[in-house]
């Protein structure tokens, strides 16, 4: 009924609407309304084609990005010997095209490498696992390559399916590095544990903590070396020793040289120590620095050079007391020592340790040729021989040789003696 009713309205309308215009009317008003309608359909034409321009735009936008994408990733897996595949997962490994290539892959490896790798790639594929790594070996050229695998999957948004990749990396060089690597360490390790000397690592902190030492310096403290790991030298030794060391550090520091100092201290046990340490400084691949000390025990030499500085100031003393004209030469004929009696004699008042003359400036013999020397003769014959070319009248020198085990000699001794004190059968030469 409503739409009789319409129809009724509508033709009603349009019949008054045509009684009431003219025919010229209604041309003009349909050109306008054509002129509108096309007008709007230019405006919507015009329109569509800027958001497809946008939109062409956008895509061309992503394409190139996409593009670069793809060269940075074939850049990065040429670089890292990489190479890559990307696919659907489905829960049937057996006809996955790549599962198939993985099992042809493994029949260049070992019965247990086999076994392992396609049970990985199998749980891979039935979803068990999400992700996999694997290294394994190959003979490829006559030669053996180090291998490693990597597996991820992920669902992508909206979708259902499980996406993979999965990528091998040529780790050969790598392994080699490692393994080249791991022989250094324990070269070094073997070098660092089983050296006779003290071997110290310190850091350039302000504080100079120890970073590492060796059991041999450890064992000497009576401490294991982790033990010794991050503490100072004010830990381990009594102020005054631990105050030379830190000023020791620090000079090396500051002039950037080697350094060699002796260490005088007490062990835990009671003993008595001398350690004489090379220090120095090095330069680690990251650019920093550490303190490199290496130490022999010359806890030994250092009792046999007191034993030795205490003989000579006994013989010293001994030499004082005594009224004898002796000296002592050299092989090379040159002043040792002198009794008092000998340096008043040849030296007047100069101190024997002010001079290293050789005899013939003694004696001021003038000789000048050592065959005609009889200083010389004895040096070269361990013989004894007399020579009458000195200062006083009356006197000669006794020359007498100190023959080692081996029949050289290294040193004389020299005695001022009357000319009449010649025993039978000893040669003289005036």
């Amino acid at each position: 009924m409503f739409i009789i009713s319409t129809v009724q309205t509508y033709y009603a309308s349009k019949k008054l609407f045509l009684d009431q215009y003219s025919p010229a009317s209604l041309l003009i008003a349909v050109t306008i309304l054509s002129a509108a309608a096309i007008f709007v359909l230019l405006f919507f034409l015009l329109r569509q084609q800027r958001k497809n321009q946008a939109v062409t735009g956008q895509l061309q936008h992503l394409k190139n990005q996409i593009e670069d994408l793809q060269l940075l990733l074939d850049y990065v897996a040429d670089r890292g010997k990489i190479t890559y595949i990307s696919g659907v997962a489905d829960n049937d490994p057996e006809n996955n095209p790549v599962y198939k290539f993985a099992e042809n892959r493994s029949e260049a490896m070992t019965r247990e490498q086999r076994e392992e790798y396609l049970q990985v790639y199998r749980d891979f594929f039935s979803g068990k696992r999400k992700d996999f790594s694997i290294k394994y070996s190959l003979s490829a050229d006559g030669q053996i390559k180090e291998l490693c695998d990597y597996g991820k999957q992920t669902v992508l948004p909206g979708s259902a399916e499980r996406k993979f990749i999965l990528t091998t990396m040529d780790i050969s060089e790598l392994a080699k590095q490692n393994l080249e690597l791991a022989n250094a360490d324990i070269i070094l390790n073997a070098i660092f544990d089983n050296l006779p000397g003290h071997i110290l690592i310190k850091s350039m902190s302000s504080d100079f903590s120890y970073i590492r030492c060796n059991n041999t310096f450890s064992s000497l403290l009576q401490m294991h070396p982790d033990d010794i790991v991050g503490k100072t030298d004010f830990d381990l030794f009594d102020s005054d020793l631990a105050q030379r060391i830190r000023i020791n550090d620090m000079q090396i520091v500051a002039n950037r040289t080697t350094a060699d100092s002796n260490w005088y201290f007490s062990t835990p046990d009671g003993k008595e120590h001398a350690i004489r340490f090379i220090s120095r400084l090095l330069k680690r691949p990251d650019g920093s620095e550490i303190i490199l000390k290496f130490g022999i025990d010359v806890s030994r030499q250092e009792r046999i050079a007191g034993k030795l500085r205490k003989r000579n100031k006994e013989l010293r003393l001994l030499l004082a007391q005594t009224d004898a004209r002796i000296m002592l030469l050299d092989s090379n004929l040159q002043l040792v020592c002198a009794t008092p009696a000998m340096q008043e004699y040849f030296l007047k008042q100069q101190s024997v340790s002010d001079s290293h003359l050789c005899c013939c400036e003694l004696c001021d013999c003038g000789i000048t040729d050592s065959t005609v020397c009889p200083a010389a003769a004895a040096a070269a014959s361990g013989k004894m021989q007399f020579c009458s070319n000195n200062r006083q009248t009356g006197c000669q020198l006794q020359i007498k040789p100190l023959l080692n085990e081996d029949g050289s000699t290294d040193y004389l001794t020299v005695t001022l003696i009357d000319s009449k004190e010649t025993l039978s059968g000893e040669t003289t030469d005036d």
